[in-house]
Protein backbone atom coordinates (compact mmCIF):
# COMPACT_ATOMS: atom_id res chain seq x y z
CA UNK A 1 0.00 0.00 0.00
CA UNK A 2 2.85 2.35 0.78
CA UNK A 3 4.26 2.04 -2.76
CA UNK A 4 1.22 3.87 -4.14
CA UNK A 5 2.22 7.18 -2.53
CA UNK A 6 5.25 9.45 -2.91
CA UNK A 7 7.92 9.38 -0.23
CA UNK A 8 6.85 12.57 1.54
CA UNK A 9 3.28 11.26 2.01
CA UNK A 10 3.90 7.60 2.89
CA UNK A 11 3.67 7.88 6.67
CA UNK A 12 0.50 9.98 6.52
CA UNK A 13 -1.08 7.59 4.00
CA UNK A 14 -0.29 4.56 6.16
CA UNK A 15 -1.62 6.28 9.31
CA UNK A 16 -4.85 7.37 7.62
CA UNK A 17 -5.31 3.92 6.11
CA UNK A 18 -5.00 2.29 9.52
CA UNK A 19 -7.31 4.89 11.11
CA UNK A 20 -10.05 4.36 8.53
CA UNK A 21 -9.59 0.59 8.77
CA UNK A 22 -10.06 0.56 12.52
CA UNK A 23 -13.01 2.95 12.32
CA UNK A 24 -14.59 0.75 9.66
CA UNK A 25 -14.10 -2.34 11.81
CA UNK A 26 -15.84 -0.64 14.72
CA UNK A 27 -18.76 0.60 12.62
CA UNK A 28 -19.03 -2.74 10.86
CA UNK A 29 -19.46 -4.58 14.16
CA UNK A 30 -22.10 -2.13 15.35
CA UNK A 31 -24.06 -2.12 12.08
CA UNK A 32 -23.87 -5.91 11.72
CA UNK A 33 -25.53 -6.42 15.12
CA UNK A 34 -28.29 -3.97 14.22
CA UNK A 35 -28.91 -5.61 10.83
CA UNK A 36 -28.99 -9.14 12.30
CA UNK A 37 -31.76 -7.99 14.66
CA UNK A 38 -33.64 -6.42 11.76
CA UNK A 39 -33.49 -9.32 9.30
CA UNK A 40 -30.92 -12.08 8.80
CA UNK A 41 -30.62 -11.93 5.00
CA UNK A 42 -29.86 -8.19 4.85
CA UNK A 43 -26.32 -8.35 6.31
CA UNK A 44 -25.49 -11.37 4.16
CA UNK A 45 -26.46 -9.54 0.97
CA UNK A 46 -24.86 -6.24 2.02
CA UNK A 47 -21.52 -7.73 3.05
CA UNK A 48 -21.28 -10.05 0.06
CA UNK A 49 -21.92 -7.04 -2.19
CA UNK A 50 -19.21 -5.06 -0.40
CA UNK A 51 -16.84 -8.02 -0.82
CA UNK A 52 -17.39 -8.09 -4.58
CA UNK A 53 -16.99 -4.31 -4.85
CA UNK A 54 -13.73 -4.49 -2.83
CA UNK A 55 -12.43 -7.28 -5.04
CA UNK A 56 -13.18 -5.21 -8.14
CA UNK A 57 -11.45 -2.14 -6.69
CA UNK A 58 -8.37 -4.21 -5.76
CA UNK A 59 -8.26 -5.51 -9.31
CA UNK A 60 -8.17 -1.89 -10.54
CA UNK A 61 -5.05 -0.95 -8.51
CA UNK A 62 -2.11 0.14 -10.65
CA UNK A 63 0.84 -2.19 -11.10
CA UNK A 64 3.93 -0.47 -9.71
CA UNK A 65 6.38 -3.24 -10.61
CA UNK A 66 9.98 -2.65 -9.69
CA UNK A 67 10.47 0.82 -11.17
CA UNK A 68 11.34 3.69 -8.84
CA UNK A 69 8.63 6.09 -7.70
CA UNK A 70 9.14 9.86 -7.72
Amino acid sequence: MVDLFPTNLRVMAAAMSMTFGRGGALLGNLIFGFLIDLNCIIPIIVFSGMLFISAFLCWMLPSTGSEALD
